[in-house]
């Protein structure tokens, strides 16, 4: 199992060419060199709602020929990338 919310060293980049990458996704980060290897991001894709709520859709690729999970968690940032402290919980 791959632990994407792990408190390793990171962030590290999704590894992938852009023949899949559909959208933005220069925001995505993994926190392990393992997960590196075996996730990727093709799309990232955010969302102001009415209610000033924002709406954040991932889509994560396997680069591996077998099946693995990963825990995947939203961590919001203001302007200056620091952490607001509004975050998602790790889902797997």
């Amino acid at each position: 199992m791959l632990a994407g919310c792990s408190t390793e060293p990171g962030p590290y980049t999704p590894q992938d060419t852009t023949k899949y990458t559909v959208e933005n996704t220069e925001k995505f980060v993994l926190l392990d060199k393992p997960t590196q290897v075996s996730v990727t991001c093709t799309g990232l894709q955010e969302r102001l709602l009415p209610d000033a709520d924002s709406r954040v859709v991932a889509n994560v690729k396997n680069r591996e020929a077998r099946r693995i999970q990963v825990q995947i968690q939203c961590v919001f940032k203001d302007e200056q990338r620091v952490s607001t402290g509004d975050e998602t919980a790790c889902r797997p």
